[in-house]
């Protein structure tokens, strides 16, 4: 994913209005969950704080596919 790909595509889920959650899929196959904003992000990466656990979750643009906007059934 490139710089542009990466930044555009976070700025606009994040501004959505009203925000829904979404999904980061990255190239291992892994997903993670952005339930809601606040997530700081730069060039190269993002983290948030997790609201389900309070961990810090962070990852690096590289390593992502594609972000998913989720339906309220895939968020449960």
């Amino acid at each position: 994913m490139t710089k542009k790909e990466f930044q555009d595509g976070l700025r606009q889920l994040l501004r959505s209005e009203p925000f829904f959650p979404f999904a980061v899929e990255l190239r291992d196959g892994r997903k993670i969950i952005i339930r809601k904003p606040p997530l700081a992000f730069n060039d190269e990466g993002a983290s948030f704080i997790d609201s389900t656990d309070g961990a810090l979750v962070e990852f690096e643009r590289n390593q992502v596919k594609k972000f998913t906007l989720l339906t309220p059934e895939t968020v449960a």
